[in-house]
Protein backbone atom coordinates (compact mmCIF):
# COMPACT_ATOMS: atom_id res chain seq x y z
CA UNK A 1 0.00 0.00 0.00
CA UNK A 2 1.43 3.48 -0.61
CA UNK A 3 2.86 6.39 1.81
CA UNK A 4 -0.75 8.09 0.56
CA UNK A 5 -3.10 5.72 2.18
CA UNK A 6 -0.67 5.40 5.24
CA UNK A 7 -0.49 9.38 6.25
CA UNK A 8 -4.14 8.97 5.67
CA UNK A 9 -5.20 6.41 8.29
CA UNK A 10 -2.16 8.28 10.54
CA UNK A 11 -4.31 11.54 10.21
CA UNK A 12 -7.43 9.53 10.87
CA UNK A 13 -6.41 8.06 13.86
CA UNK A 14 -4.54 10.70 15.72
CA UNK A 15 -7.55 11.80 17.36
CA UNK A 16 -8.05 11.55 21.15
CA UNK A 17 -11.54 9.67 20.26
CA UNK A 18 -11.81 6.81 18.54
CA UNK A 19 -13.35 7.40 15.33
CA UNK A 20 -14.72 4.35 14.70
CA UNK A 21 -15.53 3.22 18.65
CA UNK A 22 -14.32 1.08 21.08
CA UNK A 23 -17.03 -1.16 21.16
CA UNK A 24 -16.61 -4.43 18.56
CA UNK A 25 -18.49 -4.80 15.38
CA UNK A 26 -22.20 -6.24 16.10
CA UNK A 27 -21.68 -8.93 13.66
CA UNK A 28 -18.40 -10.09 14.81
CA UNK A 29 -20.13 -10.35 18.23
CA UNK A 30 -23.32 -13.10 17.10
CA UNK A 31 -20.31 -14.73 15.10
CA UNK A 32 -18.00 -15.35 17.98
CA UNK A 33 -20.62 -15.94 20.66
CA UNK A 34 -20.45 -19.68 18.79
CA UNK A 35 -16.99 -20.40 17.81
CA UNK A 36 -14.47 -22.01 19.92
CA UNK A 37 -11.65 -19.64 21.00
CA UNK A 38 -8.56 -20.25 19.39
CA UNK A 39 -6.13 -18.26 17.29
CA UNK A 40 -7.64 -14.53 14.74
CA UNK A 41 -6.28 -12.85 12.93
CA UNK A 42 -7.84 -9.57 12.11
CA UNK A 43 -6.90 -7.60 8.74
CA UNK A 44 -6.95 -3.83 8.27
CA UNK A 45 -7.60 -3.63 12.31
CA UNK A 46 -7.78 0.41 12.72
CA UNK A 47 -7.86 1.09 16.32
CA UNK A 48 -8.23 -2.07 17.82
CA UNK A 49 -11.93 -2.50 18.76
CA UNK A 50 -12.88 -6.10 17.66
CA UNK A 51 -9.43 -7.61 18.03
CA UNK A 52 -9.39 -6.30 21.84
CA UNK A 53 -13.13 -7.55 22.45
CA UNK A 54 -12.16 -11.23 20.74
CA UNK A 55 -9.28 -10.97 22.79
CA UNK A 56 -11.99 -10.44 25.84
CA UNK A 57 -13.30 -13.26 25.02
CA UNK A 58 -10.44 -15.43 25.05
CA UNK A 59 -9.19 -15.86 21.60
CA UNK A 60 -5.49 -15.00 20.80
CA UNK A 61 -5.99 -12.31 18.87
CA UNK A 62 -3.46 -11.14 15.73
CA UNK A 63 -3.91 -7.82 13.81
CA UNK A 64 -2.44 -5.92 11.44
CA UNK A 65 -2.75 -2.15 9.86
CA UNK A 66 -0.59 0.17 7.74
CA UNK A 67 -0.93 2.77 10.88
CA UNK A 68 1.28 3.44 13.71
CA UNK A 69 -1.10 5.81 15.13
CA UNK A 70 -3.69 3.23 15.09
CA UNK A 71 -1.59 0.58 16.52
CA UNK A 72 -0.97 2.71 19.19
CA UNK A 73 -4.35 3.13 20.19
CA UNK A 74 -5.24 -0.71 19.97
CA UNK A 75 -2.19 -1.52 22.65
CA UNK A 76 -4.20 1.69 24.64
CA UNK A 77 -7.72 0.06 24.62
CA UNK A 78 -6.16 -3.54 24.76
CA UNK A 79 -4.45 -1.92 28.61
CA UNK A 80 -7.76 -0.79 29.60
CA UNK A 81 -9.43 -3.73 28.91
CA UNK A 82 -6.63 -5.42 30.57
CA UNK A 83 -6.09 -8.23 27.79
CA UNK A 84 -3.03 -8.93 25.73
CA UNK A 85 -3.35 -8.50 21.70
CA UNK A 86 -0.92 -8.62 18.70
CA UNK A 87 -0.61 -6.25 16.47
CA UNK A 88 2.12 -5.15 13.63
CA UNK A 89 2.55 -2.55 11.23
CA UNK A 90 2.11 -4.15 7.42
CA UNK A 91 0.13 -3.52 4.35
CA UNK A 92 -2.41 -6.22 2.80
CA UNK A 93 0.77 -7.02 0.37
CA UNK A 94 3.15 -7.91 2.73
CA UNK A 95 1.45 -9.19 6.24
CA UNK A 96 2.92 -13.32 6.45
CA UNK A 97 -0.59 -14.86 6.86
CA UNK A 98 0.77 -18.65 6.92
CA UNK A 99 -0.75 -21.52 6.15
CA UNK A 100 -3.41 -23.76 8.09
CA UNK A 101 -2.80 -21.44 11.02
CA UNK A 102 -5.70 -19.45 12.36
CA UNK A 103 -9.26 -20.52 13.59
CA UNK A 104 -11.11 -17.49 12.11
CA UNK A 105 -10.10 -14.51 10.07
CA UNK A 106 -12.57 -11.13 11.05
CA UNK A 107 -12.89 -8.73 7.86
CA UNK A 108 -14.84 -5.55 8.59
CA UNK A 109 -14.57 -2.73 6.20
CA UNK A 110 -11.70 -3.55 4.84
CA UNK A 111 -11.96 -2.25 1.35
CA UNK A 112 -9.25 -2.92 -1.49
CA UNK A 113 -9.25 -2.28 -4.83
CA UNK A 114 -10.06 -5.67 -7.57
CA UNK A 115 -6.36 -5.93 -8.32
CA UNK A 116 -5.25 -6.63 -4.73
CA UNK A 117 -8.83 -7.85 -3.41
CA UNK A 118 -8.79 -11.88 -4.38
CA UNK A 119 -4.90 -12.45 -4.10
CA UNK A 120 -5.80 -11.12 -0.26
CA UNK A 121 -9.27 -13.44 0.34
CA UNK A 122 -6.97 -16.19 -1.15
CA UNK A 123 -4.03 -15.68 1.20
CA UNK A 124 -6.89 -15.46 4.12
CA UNK A 125 -8.11 -19.03 2.93
CA UNK A 126 -4.62 -20.30 2.83
CA UNK A 127 -3.88 -19.24 6.26
CA UNK A 128 -7.26 -20.87 7.96
CA UNK A 129 -7.02 -24.10 9.47
CA UNK A 130 -9.50 -26.96 8.42
CA UNK A 131 -12.68 -26.00 9.94
CA UNK A 132 -11.47 -22.72 10.06
CA UNK A 133 -14.01 -19.36 9.81
CA UNK A 134 -14.02 -16.23 7.90
CA UNK A 135 -16.71 -13.22 9.51
CA UNK A 136 -17.27 -10.69 6.96
CA UNK A 137 -18.96 -7.19 7.14
CA UNK A 138 -18.14 -5.14 4.75
CA UNK A 139 -19.74 -2.18 2.27
CA UNK A 140 -22.08 -3.27 -0.68
CA UNK A 141 -21.88 -1.29 -4.12
CA UNK A 142 -25.43 -0.04 -2.87
CA UNK A 143 -23.43 2.01 -0.43
CA UNK A 144 -22.17 4.47 -3.18
CA UNK A 145 -23.73 7.85 -2.29
CA UNK A 146 -24.57 6.85 1.45
CA UNK A 147 -23.60 9.31 4.06
CA UNK A 148 -23.04 6.50 6.52
CA UNK A 149 -19.40 5.67 5.69
CA UNK A 150 -17.20 3.67 3.44
CA UNK A 151 -14.77 4.26 -0.17
CA UNK A 152 -16.00 6.51 -2.56
CA UNK A 153 -14.89 4.02 -5.48
CA UNK A 154 -17.66 1.64 -6.74
CA UNK A 155 -14.43 -0.47 -7.20
CA UNK A 156 -13.72 -0.73 -3.43
CA UNK A 157 -16.83 -1.78 -2.75
CA UNK A 158 -18.39 -5.59 -2.83
CA UNK A 159 -21.55 -7.48 -3.72
CA UNK A 160 -22.69 -10.67 -2.43
CA UNK A 161 -21.34 -12.01 -6.17
CA UNK A 162 -18.05 -11.19 -5.54
CA UNK A 163 -17.39 -12.86 -2.50
CA UNK A 164 -19.09 -15.75 -3.65
CA UNK A 165 -16.48 -16.02 -6.72
CA UNK A 166 -13.57 -15.09 -4.21
CA UNK A 167 -14.43 -17.65 -1.53
CA UNK A 168 -16.03 -20.27 -3.66
CA UNK A 169 -13.42 -23.00 -2.56
CA UNK A 170 -14.59 -22.96 1.02
CA UNK A 171 -18.13 -23.49 2.31
CA UNK A 172 -20.06 -20.41 2.64
CA UNK A 173 -22.69 -20.75 5.56
CA UNK A 174 -24.26 -17.04 5.06
CA UNK A 175 -24.00 -14.88 2.58
CA UNK A 176 -26.52 -11.71 2.73
CA UNK A 177 -26.83 -8.09 1.85
CA UNK A 178 -28.71 -6.12 4.50
CA UNK A 179 -29.64 -2.56 5.37
CA UNK A 180 -28.28 -1.53 8.93
CA UNK A 181 -28.13 1.19 11.00
CA UNK A 182 -24.51 1.76 11.79
CA UNK A 183 -23.10 3.27 15.02
CA UNK A 184 -19.01 2.82 15.26
CA UNK A 185 -18.28 6.18 15.79
CA UNK A 186 -18.09 9.09 13.71
CA UNK A 187 -17.25 7.71 10.40
CA UNK A 188 -19.78 4.83 10.38
CA UNK A 189 -22.99 6.32 11.57
CA UNK A 190 -26.38 6.03 9.68
CA UNK A 191 -27.93 3.99 7.39
CA UNK A 192 -25.90 1.45 5.40
CA UNK A 193 -26.03 -1.10 2.89
CA UNK A 194 -23.72 -4.04 3.92
CA UNK A 195 -23.53 -7.12 3.20
CA UNK A 196 -22.49 -10.06 6.02
CA UNK A 197 -20.47 -13.29 5.36
CA UNK A 198 -19.38 -16.52 6.98
CA UNK A 199 -17.91 -19.27 5.99
CA UNK A 200 -16.09 -22.25 6.97
CA UNK A 201 -12.84 -24.01 5.39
Amino acid sequence: MSNLNTNFWNERYAETDYVYGKEPNEYLKQRLAKLTPGKILFPCEGEGRNSVYAAEQGWESVGFDLSLEGQKKAFLLAEEKKVNIQYSINGITDFSYGINYFNAVGIFYCHLPSSVRQKFHHNLIDCLAIGGAVIIEVFDQDQLGRSSGGPKDLDMLCTPEILAEDFKSIKILELKKEIINLNEGKFHNGEAAVIRMFARK
